[in-house]
């Protein structure tokens, strides 16, 4: 399996210089404004390239930086990159890693002096960062799949109670059906308008146990 396994992150938002280690499953635990949204921005951006505004600079008089390491690129993963891809990413690995940074240089830069930098190893020539090879961008971008962000509940009760598209749990019960209706829309459609019917909030049939806990929910939270 491959994954981005570290990154560093320097001046960017609340981060000025840090460095977070990953696994395959890594959940980032904290309190509120500590900065863990950040992280996942920083990558965000380190793979897909934007024009970072004023107020993504921790110090606005420094650049901002972010390098992360890819381990396990091994001969299967370079398979199913396809044609296209896998003679940009191939001479960049180095024991199954590949190392990747992103620098933008004050607030008014442009798309294109925000190049991906991809570190290159010669054995005459040591290593050294290769600018913005031929293709990096849509190669690296290929190996990892759309990422999916959630933000954190704003209202409980709207997303317990209601399942609202803009909810949390809304936006989780989408990400996880979409895929399945887009395999098997006919028969999944049909089976998921009855559910439907048993789980809307609006909905005269709605399930009696789920009102019921609509009611005990809004009884607590009342409480507060």
């Amino acid at each position: 399996m491959h994954l981005i396994s570290k990154v560093k992150i320097e001046n960017y938002k609340s981060i000025i210089n840090g460095e977070f280690q990953f696994a395959p499953f890594t959940p980032m635990v904290g309190y509120n404004n500590a900065g863990k949204t950040n992280i996942l921005k920083a990558l965000d951006w380190l793979v897909k390239k934007s024009v970072l505004p004023r107020s993504d600079f921790f110090d606005p008089g420094n650049r901002v930086v972010v390098s992360a390491e890819i381990t396990g690129v091994d001969e299967e993963v370079l398979a199913s990159l396809g044609d296209a891809h896998r003679p940009k990413i191939e001479p960049l690995v180095v024991n199954e890693k590949i190392q990747i940074r992103r620098i933008q240089v004050g607030q008014d830069a442009k798309l294109k002096d925000i190049p991906l930098q991809v570190l290159k190893t010669n054995e005459a020539e040591g290593s050294s960062w290769d600018v913005n090879p031929a293709g990096i961008d849509a190669a690296i971008s290929h190996l990892f799949p759309e990422p999916i962000f959630i933000g954190a509940m704003e209202n409980a009760t709207e997303d317990v109670a209601k399942f609202a598209a803009g909810t949390t749990i809304g936006k989780l019960i989408r990400e996880i059906i979409g895929p399945i209706s887009d395999t098997h829309s006919g028969p999944v459609t049909d089976a998921l308008a009855e559910i439907a019917s048993k789980l809307s909030a609006e909905s005269k049939e709605k399930d009696e146990n789920l009102v019921k806990l609509d009611m005990q929910i809004q009884s607590e939270l009342g409480k507060f």
